[in-house]
């Protein structure tokens, strides 16, 4: 009953809850650590590709956009890059243009110049997005995904590290990935030899030191068992982080409404698919727990968020 980060074994406590995305309502525990704050799921399925079904949101076929006159590109590559570089910048571009999610998750750790790996990229929705707005070192790498797949656009995806055309990246980025990782020790020293000494690991994930957890416990929405296999909080990715050379240089939570509208599906045993969940919460509902997770992330309480890090100079 050690926590799979700190190795705590004193004062942890375990939590049930169920499979709810699909709603086989299978039963699973996770440990809490009374040190580091993890949650980690006890005893984890021997194959979890049973629970990336076809039809798994993250696999939905896509098709890449078609491509743009060449000024149109490097108008777009230009925006961009200034909004990665500050957040004003961004702030005045958005008054022109529509700014993809990932500029701010991106921004401080790469241009659109940088190699960038995406780890658990599921159908590469993130990369061809990024290949749209003046990425082109770009690759993916999805171990539950079909294979290799070439979109003939400079965004390949494969299912083994092996396979990646290219050794190193200055970007290694996991969006809602790295909590999928049955041991995140063995994922860094997987990663960490694909990124560029002055690179970055940048995390997009659930935080279970959040309001969210706190609450609703085994219903909280973002458990999502037994897919995540551990979830983090600040202290932990501290710990994991300094044990493999690494300090957190960013960080912030970003969480949105669906931390109360699924965790109150689930407390309803309504599973996140089911079509009654259209109808459970008004709209004015809904704006009111935007509003309170909004509140919650300026605090950093909310329930998902990112956190960049890189190598320890010195």
């Amino acid at each position: 009953m050690a926590c799979r980060v700190c190795g705590n074994e004193s004062g942890n406590r375990a939590w049930p809850t169920r499979e709810m995305m699909f709603g086989t309502r299978e039963a699973f525990e996770y440990l809490e650590c009374s040190a580091c704050g993890a949650l980690g799921l006890l005893d984890p399925p021997s194959d979890p590709s049973e629970y990336y079904p076809e039809g798994y949101y993250s696999f939905a076929r896509l098709e890449p956009a078609d491509d743009v006159s060449r000024g149109a590109e490097l108008a777009r590559r230009v925006v961009v890059d200034l909004a990665l570089r500050s957040t004003v910048a961004a702030r005045v571009a958005a008054g022109f243009v529509t700014l993809p999610d990932w500029v701010a998750w991106l921004r401080g750790s790469a241009t659109t110049s940088s190699a960038v790996l995406d780890f658990g990229c599921g159908s590469g929705g993130v990369l061809l997005s990024l290949r749209r707005n003046g990425f082109r070192r770009l690759a993916g790498y999805e171990p539950y995904g079909p294979g290799t797949v070439d979109y003939r656009n400079g965004v390949t995806i494969v299912d083994t590290l092996s396979s990646l055309a290219r050794p190193r990246f200055d970007v290694v980025f996991l969006n809602h990935a790295f909590e999928h990782l049955p041991d995140p020790d063995r994922g860094l020293e997987e990663i960490l030899p694909l990124l560029d000494r002055e690179g970055s690991l940048v995390l997009r994930m659930p935080f279970a030191d959040s309001f969210a957890w706190h609450t609703y416990r085994g219903d909280w929405v973002q458990l999502d068992a037994p897919r995540h296999v551990v979830l983090h909080t600040a202290a932990s990715i501290r710990i994991l982080g300094e044990r493999h050379g690494l300090e957190v240089v960013r960080a912030y939570r970003d969480s949105t409404a669906r931390q109360f509208t699924g965790s109150e599906q689930y407390r309803r045993d309504i599973p996140l698919r089911d079509p009654r969940a259209a109808s459970l919460f008004s709209a004015d509902e809904v704006a009111e727990f935007g509003r309170q997770a909004a509140v919650l992330n300026a605090a950093g309480d909310g329930d998902q968020g990112l956190v960049a890090l890189r190598r320890r100079r010195g």
